[in-house]
Protein backbone atom coordinates (compact mmCIF):
# COMPACT_ATOMS: atom_id res chain seq x y z
CA UNK A 1 0.00 0.00 0.00
CA UNK A 2 1.59 3.40 -1.13
CA UNK A 3 0.90 5.09 2.53
CA UNK A 4 2.19 2.34 4.38
CA UNK A 5 5.38 2.47 2.85
CA UNK A 6 5.82 6.57 2.32
CA UNK A 7 4.78 6.37 6.24
CA UNK A 8 7.33 3.42 7.41
CA UNK A 9 10.35 5.34 6.54
CA UNK A 10 9.31 7.91 9.11
CA UNK A 11 8.10 10.64 7.51
CA UNK A 12 4.63 11.51 8.52
CA UNK A 13 4.37 14.72 6.90
CA UNK A 14 1.55 13.24 3.74
CA UNK A 15 -0.89 12.93 6.77
CA UNK A 16 -1.77 16.31 6.59
CA UNK A 17 -3.77 15.23 3.47
CA UNK A 18 -5.85 12.92 5.11
CA UNK A 19 -9.53 14.87 5.65
CA UNK A 20 -12.50 12.90 7.15
CA UNK A 21 -15.80 13.66 4.57
CA UNK A 22 -18.54 15.92 5.08
CA UNK A 23 -21.54 14.91 3.52
CA UNK A 24 -24.19 17.60 2.74
CA UNK A 25 -23.74 21.12 3.43
CA UNK A 26 -27.20 22.70 2.83
CA UNK A 27 -29.54 20.98 4.62
CA UNK A 28 -29.57 23.19 7.42
CA UNK A 29 -30.76 26.07 5.97
CA UNK A 30 -32.85 27.36 8.79
CA UNK A 31 -34.40 30.97 8.63
CA UNK A 32 -32.86 32.03 12.02
CA UNK A 33 -29.09 31.85 9.95
CA UNK A 34 -31.18 33.21 6.72
CA UNK A 35 -31.10 36.87 5.04
CA UNK A 36 -34.42 38.43 5.22
CA UNK A 37 -34.59 37.90 1.77
CA UNK A 38 -36.13 34.59 2.09
CA UNK A 39 -39.47 33.91 1.43
CA UNK A 40 -42.37 32.75 4.35
CA UNK A 41 -42.93 29.77 2.09
CA UNK A 42 -39.25 28.25 2.77
CA UNK A 43 -39.68 29.51 6.20
CA UNK A 44 -42.71 27.54 7.09
CA UNK A 45 -41.45 24.90 5.83
CA UNK A 46 -38.04 24.45 7.54
CA UNK A 47 -39.60 25.26 10.77
CA UNK A 48 -43.15 22.61 10.54
CA UNK A 49 -42.22 20.46 14.07
CA UNK A 50 -43.73 17.69 12.14
CA UNK A 51 -40.82 18.06 9.51
CA UNK A 52 -37.35 17.98 11.08
CA UNK A 53 -34.54 18.84 8.72
CA UNK A 54 -32.29 15.41 9.50
CA UNK A 55 -35.24 13.92 8.33
CA UNK A 56 -35.87 15.67 4.91
CA UNK A 57 -35.22 13.42 2.28
CA UNK A 58 -33.39 14.89 -1.27
CA UNK A 59 -36.27 14.83 -3.09
CA UNK A 60 -38.22 17.11 -0.52
CA UNK A 61 -35.25 19.16 -0.13
CA UNK A 62 -35.03 19.71 -3.50
CA UNK A 63 -38.88 21.01 -3.08
CA UNK A 64 -37.78 23.07 -0.71
CA UNK A 65 -35.32 25.07 -2.27
CA UNK A 66 -37.28 25.16 -5.48
CA UNK A 67 -39.64 27.38 -3.59
CA UNK A 68 -37.09 29.41 -2.33
CA UNK A 69 -35.52 29.50 -5.59
CA UNK A 70 -32.29 27.65 -4.31
CA UNK A 71 -30.36 24.62 -5.59
CA UNK A 72 -30.40 21.33 -4.25
CA UNK A 73 -27.59 20.29 -1.38
CA UNK A 74 -23.79 21.36 -1.68
CA UNK A 75 -21.44 17.62 -1.28
CA UNK A 76 -18.71 19.63 0.48
CA UNK A 77 -16.92 15.65 0.66
CA UNK A 78 -18.06 12.81 -1.08
CA UNK A 79 -16.93 9.98 1.36
CA UNK A 80 -14.76 7.39 0.11
CA UNK A 81 -16.19 4.04 -0.49
CA UNK A 82 -13.10 2.00 -0.73
CA UNK A 83 -13.13 0.93 3.11
CA UNK A 84 -9.80 2.35 4.00
CA UNK A 85 -7.88 3.18 7.27
CA UNK A 86 -8.08 6.38 8.60
CA UNK A 87 -4.51 7.44 8.19
CA UNK A 88 -4.74 6.36 4.11
CA UNK A 89 -4.36 8.73 1.73
CA UNK A 90 -6.81 7.87 -1.17
CA UNK A 91 -5.53 9.22 -4.22
CA UNK A 92 -8.45 8.59 -6.00
CA UNK A 93 -11.54 10.16 -3.66
CA UNK A 94 -12.38 14.36 -4.06
CA UNK A 95 -9.71 15.95 -2.01
CA UNK A 96 -11.44 18.67 0.62
CA UNK A 97 -12.27 22.32 -0.20
CA UNK A 98 -10.01 23.98 1.90
CA UNK A 99 -7.28 26.48 1.61
CA UNK A 100 -3.57 24.58 1.85
CA UNK A 101 -2.17 25.80 5.14
CA UNK A 102 1.66 26.88 4.85
CA UNK A 103 4.33 24.00 5.64
CA UNK A 104 6.96 25.48 7.37
CA UNK A 105 5.10 24.98 10.86
CA UNK A 106 7.64 22.62 13.03
CA UNK A 107 5.40 21.34 15.68
CA UNK A 108 7.45 18.16 16.25
CA UNK A 109 10.69 19.84 15.95
CA UNK A 110 13.06 18.24 18.66
CA UNK A 111 11.19 14.97 19.25
CA UNK A 112 13.54 13.24 16.69
CA UNK A 113 16.05 12.95 19.45
CA UNK A 114 13.69 11.31 21.85
CA UNK A 115 14.57 7.81 21.94
CA UNK A 116 11.47 5.50 20.75
CA UNK A 117 10.27 2.98 18.78
CA UNK A 118 10.09 3.10 14.88
CA UNK A 119 6.92 3.95 12.76
CA UNK A 120 5.46 -0.08 12.14
CA UNK A 121 2.17 -1.36 10.66
CA UNK A 122 0.75 -4.63 10.74
CA UNK A 123 -2.50 -4.84 8.95
CA UNK A 124 -5.06 -1.82 8.97
CA UNK A 125 -2.95 -0.67 11.99
CA UNK A 126 -0.04 1.97 11.91
CA UNK A 127 1.43 2.46 14.91
CA UNK A 128 3.71 5.83 15.54
CA UNK A 129 5.03 7.76 18.09
CA UNK A 130 3.25 10.97 19.85
CA UNK A 131 2.58 13.08 22.39
CA UNK A 132 -1.06 13.87 23.44
CA UNK A 133 -1.30 17.96 23.68
CA UNK A 134 -5.15 18.87 24.17
CA UNK A 135 -8.97 17.96 24.18
CA UNK A 136 -10.87 19.98 22.00
CA UNK A 137 -13.68 21.31 24.08
CA UNK A 138 -15.14 24.32 22.19
CA UNK A 139 -16.05 23.81 17.86
CA UNK A 140 -17.44 26.74 16.09
CA UNK A 141 -19.81 26.29 13.43
CA UNK A 142 -18.07 26.23 10.13
CA UNK A 143 -20.90 27.40 7.89
CA UNK A 144 -24.83 29.05 8.73
CA UNK A 145 -25.87 26.17 6.50
CA UNK A 146 -23.96 23.43 7.76
CA UNK A 147 -25.91 19.87 8.60
CA UNK A 148 -25.17 19.79 11.78
CA UNK A 149 -27.34 21.80 13.89
CA UNK A 150 -25.48 21.10 17.56
CA UNK A 151 -22.53 23.81 16.38
CA UNK A 152 -21.71 26.23 18.24
CA UNK A 153 -21.08 23.50 20.39
CA UNK A 154 -19.12 23.12 24.07
CA UNK A 155 -18.81 20.52 26.56
CA UNK A 156 -20.67 21.66 29.83
CA UNK A 157 -19.96 22.07 33.34
CA UNK A 158 -15.95 22.94 32.98
CA UNK A 159 -14.21 25.48 34.13
CA UNK A 160 -12.48 27.78 31.56
CA UNK A 161 -8.90 28.16 31.54
CA UNK A 162 -6.47 30.80 29.07
CA UNK A 163 -3.42 29.37 28.37
CA UNK A 164 -2.59 33.21 27.06
CA UNK A 165 -3.09 34.80 31.02
CA UNK A 166 -5.36 37.18 29.95
CA UNK A 167 -7.68 38.98 27.74
CA UNK A 168 -5.44 41.19 25.48
CA UNK A 169 -3.13 37.75 25.30
CA UNK A 170 -6.00 35.70 23.96
CA UNK A 171 -7.20 38.16 21.55
CA UNK A 172 -3.55 38.45 20.27
CA UNK A 173 -3.43 34.79 19.61
CA UNK A 174 -7.07 35.00 18.41
CA UNK A 175 -5.97 37.33 15.67
CA UNK A 176 -2.92 35.02 14.73
CA UNK A 177 -4.94 32.38 14.82
CA UNK A 178 -7.14 33.86 12.37
CA UNK A 179 -4.00 34.16 9.74
CA UNK A 180 -2.62 31.06 10.81
CA UNK A 181 0.08 33.35 12.19
CA UNK A 182 1.80 33.92 9.22
CA UNK A 183 2.43 37.72 7.79
CA UNK A 184 2.65 38.85 4.47
CA UNK A 185 6.62 38.51 3.24
CA UNK A 186 6.00 40.36 0.45
CA UNK A 187 4.46 43.24 2.14
CA UNK A 188 5.39 43.31 6.04
CA UNK A 189 2.54 44.84 8.00
CA UNK A 190 3.22 45.54 11.72
CA UNK A 191 1.49 44.01 14.40
CA UNK A 192 -0.66 46.79 15.46
CA UNK A 193 -2.13 47.02 12.04
CA UNK A 194 -2.57 43.40 12.04
CA UNK A 195 -4.87 43.97 15.06
CA UNK A 196 -7.47 45.55 13.35
CA UNK A 197 -8.60 41.89 11.91
CA UNK A 198 -10.66 41.95 14.99
CA UNK A 199 -12.16 45.11 14.87
CA UNK A 200 -15.89 44.96 14.55
CA UNK A 201 -16.94 46.26 11.48
CA UNK A 202 -14.92 43.62 9.99
CA UNK A 203 -17.22 41.33 11.39
CA UNK A 204 -20.84 42.89 9.87
CA UNK A 205 -22.63 42.19 7.10
CA UNK A 206 -23.20 45.00 4.83
CA UNK A 207 -26.71 45.76 2.62
CA UNK A 208 -24.88 44.35 -0.51
CA UNK A 209 -23.94 40.74 1.91
CA UNK A 210 -27.27 40.60 3.51
CA UNK A 211 -28.85 40.78 -0.22
CA UNK A 212 -26.65 38.08 -1.76
CA UNK A 213 -28.26 35.04 -3.09
CA UNK A 214 -25.41 32.92 -3.98
CA UNK A 215 -24.87 29.12 -3.29
CA UNK A 216 -22.33 29.06 -0.83
CA UNK A 217 -21.64 32.24 1.22
CA UNK A 218 -18.19 32.48 3.25
CA UNK A 219 -17.25 35.43 4.90
CA UNK A 220 -16.07 36.68 8.50
CA UNK A 221 -19.38 38.61 8.92
CA UNK A 222 -21.74 34.71 8.30
CA UNK A 223 -18.79 33.30 10.74
CA UNK A 224 -19.72 35.75 13.00
CA UNK A 225 -23.57 35.45 12.59
CA UNK A 226 -23.85 32.11 14.16
CA UNK A 227 -20.96 31.88 16.35
CA UNK A 228 -21.32 35.32 18.41
CA UNK A 229 -22.09 33.30 21.32
CA UNK A 230 -18.87 30.49 21.09
CA UNK A 231 -17.11 30.03 24.23
CA UNK A 232 -13.46 30.27 24.40
CA UNK A 233 -11.18 30.05 27.10
CA UNK A 234 -13.54 32.01 29.21
CA UNK A 235 -14.78 34.64 27.04
CA UNK A 236 -17.47 34.78 24.12
CA UNK A 237 -16.43 35.00 20.82
CA UNK A 238 -18.20 38.39 20.52
CA UNK A 239 -16.83 39.97 23.61
CA UNK A 240 -13.33 39.91 21.46
CA UNK A 241 -13.73 41.95 18.80
CA UNK A 242 -13.07 45.28 19.30
CA UNK A 243 -15.29 47.99 18.49
CA UNK A 244 -18.91 48.35 17.85
CA UNK A 245 -20.54 46.31 15.07
CA UNK A 246 -22.54 48.64 13.51
CA UNK A 247 -23.99 47.32 9.93
CA UNK A 248 -22.22 49.63 6.68
CA UNK A 249 -25.22 50.47 4.82
CA UNK A 250 -22.93 51.02 1.42
CA UNK A 251 -22.01 49.01 -1.07
CA UNK A 252 -17.85 47.66 -0.49
CA UNK A 253 -15.75 50.27 -2.25
CA UNK A 254 -13.55 48.80 -4.27
CA UNK A 255 -10.16 49.11 -2.74
CA UNK A 256 -8.19 52.08 -3.80
CA UNK A 257 -5.29 53.18 -1.21
CA UNK A 258 -2.57 50.41 -0.05
CA UNK A 259 -3.54 50.44 3.52
CA UNK A 260 -7.27 49.24 1.83
CA UNK A 261 -5.19 46.73 -0.23
CA UNK A 262 -3.41 44.92 2.58
CA UNK A 263 -6.86 45.43 4.79
CA UNK A 264 -8.88 43.60 1.95
CA UNK A 265 -5.85 40.90 1.65
CA UNK A 266 -5.64 40.09 5.17
CA UNK A 267 -9.35 39.21 5.70
CA UNK A 268 -8.98 37.42 2.62
CA UNK A 269 -6.42 35.23 4.50
CA UNK A 270 -8.88 34.93 7.28
CA UNK A 271 -11.77 34.25 5.35
CA UNK A 272 -9.73 31.29 3.20
CA UNK A 273 -8.17 29.24 6.27
CA UNK A 274 -11.68 29.27 8.05
CA UNK A 275 -13.88 28.35 5.18
CA UNK A 276 -14.52 24.67 6.06
CA UNK A 277 -13.05 24.64 9.34
CA UNK A 278 -13.93 24.96 12.95
CA UNK A 279 -12.40 27.90 15.46
CA UNK A 280 -11.70 25.68 18.65
CA UNK A 281 -11.08 26.07 22.14
CA UNK A 282 -9.44 23.01 24.32
CA UNK A 283 -9.22 21.77 28.23
CA UNK A 284 -5.84 23.35 28.48
CA UNK A 285 -7.24 26.97 27.21
CA UNK A 286 -5.33 27.39 24.26
CA UNK A 287 -7.53 27.98 20.51
CA UNK A 288 -6.98 26.89 17.01
CA UNK A 289 -9.04 25.91 13.99
CA UNK A 290 -9.46 22.18 12.92
CA UNK A 291 -10.99 20.09 10.16
CA UNK A 292 -14.97 20.60 9.86
CA UNK A 293 -15.34 16.53 10.70
CA UNK A 294 -13.82 17.51 14.15
CA UNK A 295 -16.10 16.82 17.01
CA UNK A 296 -15.91 17.42 20.95
CA UNK A 297 -12.98 15.19 22.64
CA UNK A 298 -11.20 14.55 19.87
CA UNK A 299 -7.68 14.73 20.61
CA UNK A 300 -5.28 17.27 19.57
CA UNK A 301 -2.00 14.98 18.84
CA UNK A 302 1.70 16.18 17.55
CA UNK A 303 3.45 12.99 16.04
CA UNK A 304 6.84 12.43 15.51
CA UNK A 305 7.97 13.27 11.93
CA UNK A 306 5.43 15.56 11.30
CA UNK A 307 5.24 19.15 11.42
CA UNK A 308 1.61 20.14 11.90
CA UNK A 309 -0.62 18.78 14.66
CA UNK A 310 -3.30 16.02 13.90
CA UNK A 311 -7.12 15.97 15.37
CA UNK A 312 -7.30 11.91 16.16
CA UNK A 313 -10.60 10.58 17.51
CA UNK A 314 -10.80 8.07 19.94
CA UNK A 315 -12.27 4.27 19.06
CA UNK A 316 -12.15 1.33 21.84
CA UNK A 317 -8.10 1.10 21.60
CA UNK A 318 -7.06 2.88 18.42
CA UNK A 319 -7.60 6.23 16.79
CA UNK A 320 -8.88 7.67 13.50
CA UNK A 321 -6.85 9.99 12.03
CA UNK A 322 -9.96 12.92 11.79
CA UNK A 323 -7.37 15.74 9.84
CA UNK A 324 -4.30 18.40 10.05
CA UNK A 325 -5.11 21.50 13.02
CA UNK A 326 -3.64 24.72 13.93
CA UNK A 327 -3.78 25.44 17.43
CA UNK A 328 -1.31 28.54 18.13
CA UNK A 329 1.57 28.11 20.96
CA UNK A 330 2.32 24.79 20.23
CA UNK A 331 3.73 24.89 16.62
CA UNK A 332 7.42 25.43 16.85
CA UNK A 333 9.30 23.63 19.06
CA UNK A 334 6.81 23.80 22.23
CA UNK A 335 5.61 20.27 22.76
CA UNK A 336 9.76 18.75 22.88
CA UNK A 337 10.32 21.32 25.20
CA UNK A 338 7.09 20.20 27.16
CA UNK A 339 8.99 16.60 26.83
CA UNK A 340 11.91 17.47 28.02
CA UNK A 341 10.94 18.93 31.08
CA UNK A 342 8.53 16.06 31.87
CA UNK A 343 5.21 17.84 31.64
CA UNK A 344 4.51 14.97 29.32
CA UNK A 345 5.42 12.04 27.48
CA UNK A 346 6.04 10.23 24.11
CA UNK A 347 3.65 7.11 23.92
CA UNK A 348 2.68 4.57 20.84
CA UNK A 349 -0.40 5.40 19.41
CA UNK A 350 -2.31 2.90 16.91
CA UNK A 351 -3.97 4.52 14.19
CA UNK A 352 -6.60 2.83 12.55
Amino acid sequence: MFSRELFLHGDLNALRLVQTPLGDLSKAWLFRFEPLTVSKRYRLACYNPFWPPETLTNNVLVFIHSLAGRRPPVNAIAPCTHRLPSWTICLSCQSAPTAALPTHYQADIGLQGVVCSDVTSSDDILRVQGVFIDTITSLSAFHARELGLSYPTETEDREPVNAYANKAGLQDALWRTLLADTLFEESPISTDYLKTLLSGGTWTLSDEDVGARSQIQFGLPYFFRRNKSLSICGFKFSELLIGKRSPRHTARAVPKTELEIQNFEIVSRATNLLAWRRLIATKSGRIGFVTAASKLGDQIVVLKGCGMPMVLRPCDDHFKVIGECYVHGIMNGMVAQMVLSGNTKMTTIKLQ
